[in-house]
């Protein structure tokens, strides 16, 4: 006989696992073609390079940018896009007599200085002319669109470049591709691989960046975005706001985006911000005044910095000898930070309390099992005011009825209703205004 005949022990294993949803990854949306599947991972570019990335991919640079931030994510997602987009640009000149016009697509410089009686047509005609007599350059077509109005430079089907105004006094540019279908990628890639979390292009057109903004607010990640577009550095006007792309970005109320104005393609200054974010704790920072590894500060005029801010966009400036980000706001205007934070606070107590009543043979409907609930509720709570997101003072109030108070339905569908969390968004400090001295002698 043994001793199971008086104590028999019977072990149930909860694992208490259940998926986390990841806050620590960003997607670079690629059309690079250099593996099968939708979605790959990786942890440095040398393992990019091992799948045949080039260090000239758009892919390869972005993850670059992404990793030399400190802290930086662990690893990066790539997706490969199956609609590929087209990269174009508008160059549109201010005639001006004696003025040198120039810009540049990768290593290809092209350039044409007016006469003293230039024309838009003269100069316009010039600029292509200039491109067409280059030799070793890039796959693209330049064309006088006017004619004498402006200039198009169209690459091809997939292809990537590094394009930058080398005068933005006298040549605005705008990027205007057309969206391929960005919408079905990230919905291919999100179905296959869904642990990522912010989203990355090196094609931001009007029409593809207004069609990921509108993707990511449906499924709840963050959009870091940078363009070259000229009209963003110029006044805004409440009359017009979606006359750009960030003014639209701002007229949409576009929780999800963050925007920043760079001085080439090949800058990727939203994949730094967005590398820097999320290699954060939740809670733990604010972008306002971060410095990006390796971003080429824009020469921006005062004017200029407030009219990007009217936008809601985040100016990377130089302020006091230090390289900054300002604001640090999406498109509709709350601070990213807040975004993210809440974004996490969210499925980490949905998490949580799916464990709970996962794990349980059964929480009762009664006053006993509702604090089961609430005790779940307040420590997931006081997980947030101990990662920076939640206040301290005062202090999150977990409020939920009695058993007796619930509504008989309620009791036959088994659903606990009413239950109720205040907090306070703990915030940050961003400024100091005013600062009141006073000296005495």
């Amino acid at each position: 006989m043994g001793i199971e005949s008086v104590v028999n022990v019977v072990v149930t294993t909860l694992t208490g696992g259940v998926t986390q949803q990841g806050f620590g990854v960003p997607l670079i949306l690629g059309s690079s073609q250099r593996f099968p599947e939708r979605v790959r991972y990786y942890s440095t570019t040398r393992a990019m390079a091992q799948d045949g990335f080039l260090p000239e991919d758009a892919e390869y640079r972005m993850a670059a940018r992404v990793f030399a931030q400190s802290p930086r994510p662990p690893r990066v997602a790539v997706g490969r896009r199956a609609n590929r987009p087209v990269q174009s640009f508008t160059f549109t000149p201010t005639v001006a007599n004696a003025t040198r016009y120039a810009f540049q697509v990768d290593d290809a410089v092209v350039e044409y200085t007016s006469d003293a009686s230039a024309t838009g047509a003269e100069v316009t005609a010039g600029l292509v002319a200039a491109w067409t007599a280059l030799t070793n350059k890039p796959a693209v077509t330049v064309t006088d669109v006017g004619p004498g109005t402006a200039v198009k430079a169209v690459g091809a089907v997939g292809a990537w470049h590094d394009v930058r105004v080398l005068t933005p006094k006298v040549l605005a540019v705008t990027q205007d591709g057309a969206d391929a279908g960005v919408a079905a990628d990230l919905d291919a890639c999100a179905t296959e691989q869904p642990d990522w979390y912010g989203v990355l292009t090196p094609t931001p057109s009007r029409a593809e960046t207004l069609a990921i903004a509108a993707w990511v607010e449906a499924n709840r990640r963050l959009f870091f975005v940078a363009s070259i577009d000229s009209a963003h550095l110029g006044a805004y006007s409440a009359a017009q706001p979606d006359a750009d792309t960030f003014g639209a970005l701002k007229a949409g109320s576009y929780m999800r985006t963050l925007t920043v104005q760079q001085a080439s393609t090949g800058d990727f200054a939203d994949a730094g911000a967005l590398g820097y974010f999320l290699a954060t704790l939740p809670g733990s920072v604010t972008l306002h005044l971060k410095t990006l590894a390796g971003v080429t500060v824009l020469a921006l005029t005062e004017t200029q910095v407030a009219n990007l801010e009217q936008r809601n966009a985040s100016p990377y400036v130089t302020l006091a000898g230090r390289n900054v980000l300002l604001g640090g706001k999406v498109a509709g205007g709350e601070f990213a930070d807040v975004v993210r934070d809440t974004d996490w606070f969210v499925a980490r107590l949905k998490e949580a309390l799916f464990q709970a009543l996962a794990n349980a043979n059964k929480v009762p409907f009664t006053d006993s099992g509702i604090t089961v609930v609430t005790s779940i509720v307040g420590g997931q709570a006081r997980e947030g005011v101990n990662a920076g997101f939640l206040a301290e003072e005062p202090a999150p109030v977990v409020s939920a009825p009695r058993a007796s108070e619930v509504p008989a339905a309620d009791k036959a569908a088994r659903r606990l209703p009413g239950v109720t969390l205040t907090a306070y968004i703990a915030g940050a400090i961003h400024s100091v205004d005013p600062l009141s001295v006073t000296l005495s002698v």
